[in-house]
């Protein structure tokens, strides 16, 4: 009975030495970005559950099955990917799992495009940024990333109730950094899949800003029937912003007289 009690207590220690070396080692996995995404804007989040071995290798796998072209994968096709990514979707409040699903988005809309197929709009870039606990600058390449697949996913033409709403939306995030420029939108990977005529009409919006909220471009409701979506632009060498919202947001009363 002492023997076997001896025993018993020896295996105890030497799990209680092994475990912690286990725990150790399952989250010592050193992150590095997918190819299609620039190591300087590539995040790592502290503490994230992402570099957990296991969760890293469902992540690796996934970026394994984008990079050979496929798309997002779906049940009964591709059972077991598909069950990793929804693993990986349920920890929506973990920004490092939130931004590997949002560079895999990225991937998957290349591949669409590639395909034919319609490029796929994703809010995992978005949920990063929201549980990243403001830090810098990972926030701000969250919103960054998040803007570019915005807009190469919706078209932005058809108007604010459409995918213009969506990409405004996306943009309002960025236009308070001092370091952000329309540029860096454009400047990705996912600028190659965007038809001219919506990267043409993208890049001649004017945001208008006022107490860091976009003023324009947005719908100016002029009465309880007629909604007015004239936005800032340029004619003739000048840059033309309609005075009314401008005007009633900051309190006053504009009134047409003939």
């Amino acid at each position: 009975m002492k023997k076997t009690l001896a025993l018993f207590l020896s295996l105890a220690l030497a799990l209680t030495l092994i475990a912690p070396s286990l725990t150790a080692s399952a989250a010592d996995v050193q992150p590095t970005p997918p190819d299609w995404c620039p190591a300087e804007e590539y995040v790592v989040f502290p503490d994230s559950q992402a570099y957990e071995a296991d969760t890293w290798e469902k992540i690796l796998s996934l970026r394994a099955h984008a990079a050979a072209g496929n798309l997002e994968p779906v049940s009964g096709v591709d059972t077991v990917l598909f069950n990793r990514l929804r693993e990986l979707q349920r920890m929506t409040k973990d920004p490092g799992v939130q931004f590997e699903l949002g560079l895999l988005a990225v991937k998957f809309a290349l591949n669409a495009a590639a395909k034919g197929e319609k490029v796929p709009y994703s809010t995992d870039f978005e949920m990063a940024a929201t549980y990243a606990g403001g830090q810098e600058p990972a926030t701000y390449l969250c919103h960054l990333w998040n803007a570019r697949l915005a807009l190469a996913s919706r078209d932005i033409t058809t108007g604010l109730e459409g995918g213009l709403g969506v990409y405004v939306g996306a943009l309002e995030y960025l236009l308070s950094y001092e370091q952000f420029t329309m540029e860096d939108v454009y400047n990705s990977v996912l600028t190659g899949i965007i038809p001219a005529q919506r990267l043409s009409y993208a890049k001649s919006l004017i945001f208008v800003t006022l107490d860091g909220a976009v003023v324009h471009p947005k719908a100016v409701r002029l009465s309880a029937d007629y909604l007015d979506t004239t936005t800032a632009q340029a004619r003739y060498q000048r840059t033309m912003v309609p005075v009314r919202r401008l005007a009633e947001l900051m309190g006053s009363t504009v009134d047409y007289d003939a």
